[in-house]
């Protein structure tokens, strides 16, 4: 078992297919594979339905839980976490794919950079300070 949160590594899971229809892939940090896989397509269905998500912006969790918030922000080293996605889509020399990090609000609305957030923080690391 490991000793402090900071040693402590989640689970993640991602999308590889949004870049097809022109669109970031997705990551989302913390939920059971089932959920995070509920997540991600619902999300991606949307996508593919003409909804284009934005860095920084707010989206809804679906009907996963209707209270659930969502924060879109960019990936800054998509390369060290979306690796299938990348091995997809990139050819030699390509450009890397992007992807947009899904951080979900408790249900209490608290995000993990909030003191009343109720998760432990490790379970959604910001973008940026986490590769696969």
């Amino acid at each position: 078992m490991l000793g402090e949160d900071s040693e402590q590594v989640p689970g993640f899971s991602y999308t590889v297919g949004l870049w097809g229809f022109g669109h970031p892939e997705l990551v989302v940090f913390g939920l059971e594979y089932e959920h995070a896989g509920r997540l991600l397509n619902e999300v991606g269905e949307q996508i593919r339905g003409g909804l284009t998500l934005v860095g920084s912006e707010g989206a809804h969790a679906g009907s996963m839980h209707p209270s659930h918030r969502l924060r879109v922000f960019p990936v800054p080293n998509p390369e060290s976490v979306i690796l299938l996605a990348q091995e997809q889509y990139r050819t030699d020399g390509g450009r890397v794919i992007p992807a947009l990090q899904l951080v979900y609000a408790d249900l209490l609305g608290a995000y993990p950079w909030e003191p009343r957030y109720r998760y432990p923080r490790w379970m959604q690391p910001m973008p940026g300070t986490f590769a696969a």
